[in-house]
């Protein structure tokens, strides 16, 4: 099977686009946790085989796939969001896709989908939450006892 990847920046941030040999017409965004990252040639999605499982179960359903760098715990920040809905918009010009996308959020992610939710001119079809980061309070208690995380971001 040959699928191909397309890179782009944006604002800075590496972005990966997967077509699917045979496309459904319908585009899925993945908006990861803060261990999400993307190079021109890799991501976390290519790289950890369970990730990579699931990308390559959604092509070959026929889905393109689409997602950018995060710049590590974004905590769903104006500008991790406005690469996304730059991204979004960019797909949406450049391949043939339905205009309403699918989101998959996990951890931190969950707050962009929320956003990309409430968005004007973004058509959602579809939301799915995986061990999503929605009580910000109890996630800070959270990091804060995590305290190899809470040092490490703190200095």
């Amino acid at each position: 099977m040959s699928i191909s990847m397309r890179t782009t920046t944006i604002e800075e941030e590496q972005c990966l686009i997967h077509l699917p040999e045979k496309p459904n017409g319908f585009a899925i965004l993945l908006l990861g946790d803060r261990n999400q990252f993307v190079t021109n040639t890799s991501s976390s999605w290519l790289d950890i085989t369970p990730r990579n499982k699931f990308l390559q179960a959604l092509l070959q359903a026929g889905y393109t796939v689409f997602y950018c760098n995060l710049s590590g715990p974004h905590w769903g920040n104006d500008r991790v969001f406005q690469v996304v809905e730059r991204l979004v918009n960019y797909v949406l010009k450049t391949e043939i896709l339905n205009e309403k996308i699918h989101l998959f959020a996990e951890g931190m992610g969950t707050l962009l989908a929320f956003r990309m939710l409430l968005h004007p001119y973004i058509q959602v079809r579809s939301l799915v939450l995986f061990n999503p980061c929605i009580d910000l309070e109890g996630q800070m208690e959270e990091e804060k006892n995590n305290k190899f995380f809470y040092k490490k971001n703190a200095t």
